[in-house]
């Protein structure tokens, strides 16, 4: 695989004068998504009444995740620069892993459903406030299927009709939200202050 930058897409290009390395980002995200997925699969091991609706397809389906998560680690750890497709496909693939664990798993009221805060913070990371609202926009579609399929909505030959906790469900919306709000927040401002400070020493470097 060709880990080499190019920085000519729009979507993830870095904004000029961006000193912030897009394999750096990765790293760090690297960890937290393997931190992530193997103490959720430990806690399973020890204590697995949660999830009880199709428990082992999502002890399955978690496993293999920590394994993917691992992996990805070894090859972000190994690699010093990244294609920003990359970070695409890796957002992507986190958010589609924890939709099958939540859908599978009680929906809005998963113990998966941190893992939709990982990707919410995980876009603020890497880009800002913009992709951090379109995130956030394609997890509440999801969240939504999954409640309509709890609810028994939806595929009910799939998904038996459960009792919604509502409060349960509108404090983890609410979380969502305030999550996506605050840390897309931050990281815009984050990202125009390191502009600002790249220009600034443009402009000292130049002087002198």
């Amino acid at each position: 695989m060709d880990w080499s930058v190019d920085l000519s897409g729009s979507f993830l290009k870095e904004p000029s004068g961006d000193p912030r390395p897009p394999a750096r980002l990765e790293r760090v995200l690297a960890v937290a998504r393997a931190f992530l997925t193997t103490t959720a699969l430990i806690a399973i091991y020890f204590d697995a009444t949660e999830p009880q609706q199709y428990a082992s397809l999502a002890y399955g389906l978690l496993l293999i995740y920590a394994v993917y998560s691992v992996v990805v680690l070894i090859l972000v750890q190994s690699s010093p620069r990244l294609l920003p497709r990359h970070a695409l496909l890796l957002h992507a693939l986190d958010v589609v892993w924890t939709s099958l664990l939540t859908f599978i798993s009680a929906g809005p009221v998963s113990p998966f459903f941190l893992f939709y805060l990982y990707t919410v913070v995980a876009a603020a990371y890497r880009w800002g406030l913009k992709e951090t609202i379109w995130t956030t926009a394609v997890v509440v579609v999801i969240v939504f299927a999954q409640t309509a399929a709890s609810a028994g909505q939806l595929a009910p030959e799939w998904f038996p009709r459960s009792e919604i906790e509502i409060n349960r469900t509108i404090i983890r919306f609410a979380y969502l939200l305030l999550t996506a709000a605050l840390v897309g927040y931050l990281a815009e401002q984050e990202k125009r202050f390191r502009i600002e400070m790249a220009a600034l020493m443009r402009l000292s470097r130049d002087h002198h």
